[in-house]
């Protein structure tokens, strides 16, 4: 079975797979969390891994960010996987700990909130007059 062994700081695992599994489904499947604000697509660029082995020919999307990128990597045999010591989380958040406006009631019944990121764009929907959150979403 082969292996993909991964180094982070000073600490290392090997982690047995099988078939040819991308790279971060693997590392996701082990707690190894990598930011993927696009969703995995490679249009971010920001799931960067330094990476050799039996593995995919680069993507044309890791041609463009001129790096390996964990959601485009297939694994086809053992790997050596080094991930950076710390990696911001940037996923895509639609929820919070104050879901409520603060204040007195405002006019109107429907209020919106957008948040237009780089590869995302988030909404909420809030309801004017009690003041809670009623949906959030989140577009990619």
């Amino acid at each position: 079975m082969p292996t993909l062994r991964v180094t982070k700081g000073n600490k290392i695992w090997d982690i047995e797979f099988e078939g040819n599994p991308k790279l971060q489904a693997v590392l996701a499947e082990e707690g190894f969390v990598l930011p993927l604000p696009c969703g995995g697509t490679g249009r971010c660029g920001k799931c960067t891994v330094e990476i050799d082995g039996n593995l995919s020919t680069p993507t044309s999307a890791e041609l463009r960010h001129g790096k390996r990128l964990s959601c485009q990597i297939t694994l086809h045999g053992d790997a050596d996987v080094r991930l950076p010591d710390e990696s911001p989380i940037e996923q895509i958040q639609t929820e919070g700990f104050d879901t409520q406006l603060q204040g007195p009631p405002m006019e109107g019944r429907y209020g919106g909130a957008v948040d237009i990121g780089t590869t995302t764009l988030a909404l909420k929907l809030y309801d004017l007059q009690k003041g809670i959150l009623l949906t959030s979403s989140a577009l990619q």
